[in-house]
């Protein structure tokens, strides 16, 4: 998704593309494309552009309007475009000969029209591209599992890298591009931009998968990790000097880290798992003070020897909300012995929109609310997205929330 002015823009598998209003979560406008969309759009100026599956689709960002729609003839849902200099550039794979191949395609973002199109020895599919100094950067995955830097203006290819298995969304910074790998322990690769020579590589240890971008800030690369240790599988996040590759952290979290790249913001790292939870940690230090969200106590100090394995979590049905139901909402705790009810009441953050009395939600009217509660000197929160017109907001299902 992206945003811009406070309007929010989502692509769903349904097909559709919905512009919403980021504050109060009122639909604006929605566009069906036909096809599934896995990807994030993209904003340049009033317009959005979107991949849908084998297509590329150009969208008037304020009326939803399509302005021109460009078919890839293979599949690019994956694939999130990058938008530069007048021209946009998505990735997609085909078959052919029962192989996996792989097309870079740029168009003119104006009107449409096909400007040059890369064959990679490689699904390009997975990998969105990235834009630095009139070159752009995109990976691939098997078979031919490179890098590959091609000229923005021509598409011609200046240098490729093979890596050791799939590569994932590159990183530009500093003259260097961070990429990682899914091999069988990463790595992620710190190649020179100019040149693609291998600058280092830092390897993550047993099984240490990478599928992710990683994330770059104040001179340190944040990634996430699968790990399998022992048979059992879990996840890591790794701190890494930018310049030399040399680790300077690392914890481990219970959940596998797939396909989520980290986010660094305030001193802080944010990544999610496959195991539902959301996780983070202290940038600087986790050992001496840094805590993993929804690992621990409820205050949030970091004292796990309540033998809490989860988080302080949300039950709600797994229906869209219909002004003539009512629904409950718990905030339970994840013990080894099982799930422990925390008493408490909630509140509504607009009862023109829904009322809360105890536990027990009622919803009146389309719109977003906030449901909140407090324990044990925290706030927790659940946004909604109201929807009691199923015709106007059929979409917005609450069990994704």
């Amino acid at each position: 998704m992206c945003i811009r002015d406070s309007r929010l823009y989502v692509g769903n598998n349904n097909g559709r593309v919905y512009c919403l209003d980021a504050g109060a979560g009122i639909k604006i406008w929605e566009y069906n494309t036909g096809n599934s969309i896995y990807s994030s759009p993209a904003l340049a100026g009033n317009r959005l552009y979107v991949g849908s599956w084998n297509k590329l689709v150009c969208l008037n960002a304020d009326t939803g309007t399509k302005i021109w729609e460009q078919p890839t003839q293979d599949y690019s849902g994956y694939s999130s475009p990058t938008v530069s200099a007048g021209k946009i550039y998505v990735g997609s794979r085909f078959y052919f000969n029962a192989q996996d191949y792989g097309k870079l395609y740029c168009f003119d973002a104006e009107t449409g029209e096909k400007i040059w199109v890369y064959l990679a020895d490689g699904d390009l599919e997975s990998s969105s591209p990235a834009i630095a100094d009139g070159r752009i950067y995109v990976g691939g995955r098997w078979p031919g599992n490179k890098l590959y830097c091609l000229d923005a203006a021509s598409g011609d290819l200046i240098w490729d890298f093979s890596a050791y298995e799939r590569v994932s969304s590159p990183i530009i910074y500093n003259g260097k591009v961070y990429v990682g790998s899914c091999g069988w322990d990463g790595p992620l690769y710190c190649l020179d931009a100019g040149t693609g020579a291998l600058v280092w590589e830092y390897h993550t240890g047993e099984q240490g998968y990478i599928r992710n971008a990683p994330a770059i800030s104040n001179g340190k690369v944040y990634l996430g990790s699968e790990y399998e240790h022992d048979g059992i599988h879990c996840g890591r996040i790794h701190c890494v000097d930018a310049e030399t590759g040399t680790l300077l952290w690392r914890t481990q979290t219970d959940g596998v880290i797939n396909n989520s790249s980290p986010a660094v913001d305030n001193g802080r790292v944010y990544i999610g798992a496959t195991n539902g939870k959301f996780y983070c940690v202290d940038a600087g230090d986790p050992a001496a003070g840094g805590w993993t969200m929804f690992q621990h106590d409820l205050q949030r100090t970091g004292d796990s020897s309540h033998s809490k394995i989860g988080t302080p979590r949300y039950f709600v049905s797994l229906k869209p909300i219909d002004a003539m139901e009512t629904y409950k909402f718990y905030l339970v705790g994840e013990y080894q012995d099982g799930n422990h009810e925390v008493p408490t009441l909630w509140t509504s953050s607009d009862n023109r929109i829904a009322t809360v009395q105890g536990n027990i939600l009622t919803a009146q009217q389309n719109g977003r609310v906030v449901v909140s509660a407090e324990y044990g000197g925290s706030t927790y929160e659940k946004i909604l997205y109201l929807q009691p017109d199923f015709d106007e907001y059929e979409w917005l299902y609450n069990n994704t929330m």
